[in-house]
């Protein structure tokens, strides 16, 4: 009889055993899920700081700060779509069109869905490098002022 209640212990016990490890593994996989949420919650938040300075300075004029940013950004992030834009328009206003164009068509390369944005840009200095193609006179591609904060145009 005792020997049977032994027996009837240890199962229980292993039972148990199993009961809890299985707890902390489902504890584990919730923990590891809610580090990859923050995580994915700060870059998203990163790169909305990152946008918005960088048209700040775009809009003040301060063209110069915006291609160091963007390099800055691009040498640690290489196909940051966000960075090529502000660099191109950057360059663009600083009269570095072949900077300029360069960025636009790295853009267009990496993130396919933004070409529509940057087609105007680039075929907007073309006329300028090549002047004996067109009669265009803008100062910038025609409504295409600031990209939306939402995104590319798709």
């Amino acid at each position: 009889m005792d020997t049977e209640i032994l027996i009837e212990l240890y199962n229980l016990n292993s039972k148990i055993d199993r009961v809890i490890w299985l707890f902390i593994g489902v504890f584990v996989v919730l923990i590891v899920q809610v580090a990859f949420r923050l995580h994915d919650g700060w870059k998203v938040r990163s790169n909305d700081v990152f946008r918005n300075k960088m048209e700040n300075f775009y809009n003040s004029g301060d063209f110069s700060v915006v291609v160091t940013g963007c390099d800055l950004k691009l040498s640690k992030h290489p196909n940051d779509s966000w960075s090529y834009w502000w660099k191109g328009k950057a360059h663009y206003k600083l009269g570095e069109y072949n900077e300029s164009e360069e960025a636009f068509n790295k853009l267009a390369l990496i993130d396919p869905s933004w070409y529509r944005n940057v087609t105007p840009w680039i075929e907007h200095i073309r006329t300028i490098t090549h002047p004996e193609n067109s009669t265009e006179t803008e100062s910038q591609p025609q409504d295409q002022g600031n990209s939306p904060s939402t995104g590319p145009v798709v």
